[in-house]
């Protein structure tokens, strides 16, 4: 038996998403001290998107007949976060951060990522697609651990739609509750990420002692 080209890419995919969202959780917190990572932030939550997408066709690449469904759905959220998030942050590298139209600063904010603000809302958005895409992934894990994070993931599909919704500000008393609910998110979907890359990883060696 041949090492399927699925197991491979997944591997490689679900490693990528996992560096990614470490470095963006390390990025989160060094802004909690006043170190200002926005520009890396987004450049690696554009690429997030990619790998993400590749990383859930993968996953769904021996999908059984009765699972068909859950893989098309789930790749379908996916591939409108990966719109909708590459677009949010594709704009904040290429007009908020180098402005060369000369844009007045409320233009400016009006397409920052800040909450209230188009492409916030648009992030978040995509976001909402990215929780709902990890619940239909329920049926491809392969431990109980990785089912109920999927699960716990799915859900943050209701306040990450809610809150731009609420029309309010990402701080309030000096605490910055934007960054720590985006630290919570890179904390619960890294170890789904992980649980994922291990799978491949079984992939990969159970094809191995077939050959």
């Amino acid at each position: 038996m041949m090492i399927r080209h699925s197991s491979k890419i997944g591997l490689l995919s679900s490693a990528a998403v996992a560096v990614i969202v470490l470095l963006f959780l390390v990025y989160l917190i060094l802004g909690l001290f006043g170190i200002s990572m926005n520009s890396a932030s987004f450049f690696v939550q554009l690429w997030l998107a990619l790998f993400y997408v590749v990383m859930v066709i993968c996953i769904g690449d021996r999908t059984p007949p009765e699972k068909e469904v859950f893989l098309k759905v789930s790749l379908t959220l996916s591939l409108i976060y990966a719109v909708l998030c590459s677009l949010s942050c594709y704009v904040q590298l290429a007009v908020v951060r180098t402005n060369p139209l000369a844009l007045s600063p409320d233009v400016l904010v009006a397409l920052g990522f800040v909450p209230g603000s188009v492409f916030f809302s648009a992030g978040m958005l995509g976001y909402t697609f990215l929780a709902l895409s990890t619940l239909f992934l329920i049926p491809f894990a392969w431990n109980t651990a990785l089912k109920v994070l999927l699960a716990i993931h799915g859900a943050m599909a209701l306040p990450a739609f809610v809150f731009p919704l609420l029309g309010i500000q990402s701080s309030a008393g000096g605490v910055d509750y934007l960054s720590y609910g985006f630290i919570f998110w890179c904390m619960l979907f890294l170890p789904i990420v992980i649980l994922f890359m291990i799978g491949f990883i079984k992939q990969l060696k159970a094809e191995k002692q077939m050959q």
